[in-house]
């Protein structure tokens, strides 16, 4: 593969020998392939370090309610870095407390789009904290099926601690 500048255009050369004491070649126009990739791969990595470098944390796990990326947010939030998690099924951020009840809560968005819903955490350190979610659903080609999920979450522990002591 190769780039004329003179013609701006990228092409796929083979060569060959049909017969001895010659050659052949083929030359097929790539370009539009070439400008494609490019182009998605620009998309990919701006859409990556857009949620990456995002202050919310944000989580995307598959419909096997598997843990596909981890951006540094919610590692600040979990202590839990995105190596440890990606993989992993989301039921290891969920205390054991209330691990039914967030799981019927997840189980519960996958019906619908644009949910929020409370379900508490546990960080690496075993502590609770409560996180309001909005989450929406990605679906496949035929917009049937949930593919995966992305939420963005904010941490409303000391909120409720405050209504708790006000109440009190």
């Amino acid at each position: 593969e190769n780039f004329h500048a003179g013609l701006d255009k990228y092409y796929h050369v083979n060569a060959f020998s049909p017969q001895r004491g010659s050659f052949a070649a083929v030359f097929n126009d790539i370009t539009d392939r070439v400008l494609a990739e490019k182009n998605l791969r620009e998309t990919k990595n701006y859409l990556e370090n857009l949620i990456s470098k995002a202050n919310a944390p944000i989580i995307v796990w598959d419909e096997n309610k598997q843990i596909r990326l981890f951006n540094n947010a919610f590692e600040q939030l979990t202590g839990y870095t995105s190596q440890e998690v990606t993989g992993k099924k989301l039921d290891i951020l969920f205390p054991k407390s209330s691990l039914a009840l967030s799981n019927e809560k997840i189980e519960k968005s996958l019906s619908k789009n644009l949910e929020t819903v409370e379900i508490p955490i546990v960080t690496k350190d075993k502590k609770i904290r409560t996180i309001l979610w909005n989450s929406a659903n990605i679906y496949d080609d035929e917009n049937k099926n949930v593919i995966s999920t992305i939420a963005q979450g904010n941490d409303i522990t000391e909120r409720i601690s405050a209504e708790e002591s006000v109440s009190s």
